[in-house]
């Protein structure tokens, strides 16, 4: 009897299914070498548009989509690129590897964090209902960094997971954890007022 197997990827299957290694190693260089290729084309698939619609949102034929998406990342042009993003309502960030070091990669995704944050922190001015989703966003945003800070430092060796200084952070916002319904339908009026939300203090070590 036929069993099926599966498989995560295409290269894992051709391995599996040919004893030519040459096979395997093209595969492979081909689909590294069309990796930001792949990525615009599931981009525009996911979003449900055809070559037709890019091309009429980037003022171009179809044909010269057509070609796009069959090329190499090194033969695509940078403005091709931005251009093929934004008519998929994506911003183009251009990175370089090899030289900043991770914790230089960090810092620099931590400004563009702030960045977002201060443009969600605009937002909430004259609204009180997206000010509080917001609140509840950036609380929840921040139990996710400080968890994943956490769990990294317990990853390191034993001798410098007791380095550091220990320090707590006030998570100022709306919360409905450990509340009865009592107290949930008693605070429902302080929620309408941000100073008057509850606050939760958080201790990690770092």
């Amino acid at each position: 009897m036929f069993k099926r197997k599966a498989y995560d990827s295409v290269v894992e299957m051709v391995r599996d299914t040919t004893d030519d290694p040459s096979l395997v190693s093209d595969l492979e260089r081909h689909i590294f070498e069309r990796r930001l290729v792949c990525q615009l084309f599931v981009s525009r698939c996911v979003r449900g548009l055809s070559q037709k619609d890019v091309a009429e949102k980037m003022g171009c034929t179809q044909g010269r989509i057509s070609k796009l998406e069959a090329s190499r990342d090194e033969d695509l042009r940078l403005g091709d690129i931005q251009s093929y993003a934004q008519a998929l309502g994506l911003t183009t960030i251009l990175g370089l590897e090899g030289g900043p070091s991770a914790v230089a990669r960090v810092k620099f995704h931590h400004a563009c964090i702030k960045k977002e944050v201060d443009a969600l922190t605009k937002l909430t001015v004259r609204d009180e209902k997206v000010a509080e989703g917001v609140s509840r966003f950036f609380n929840e945003a921040a139990l996710h960094f400080l968890t994943t800070l956490e769990e990294a430092t317990k990853r390191l060796p034993p001798e410098d997971q007791t380095l550091g200084v220990s320090y707590s952070i006030d998570i100022v916002g709306p919360t409905d954890e450990g509340c009865t319904a009592e107290q949930q339908e008693s605070e429902k009026p302080k929620r309408k007022a941000p100073r008057e939300s509850r606050t939760r203090s958080t201790k990690i070590k770092c």
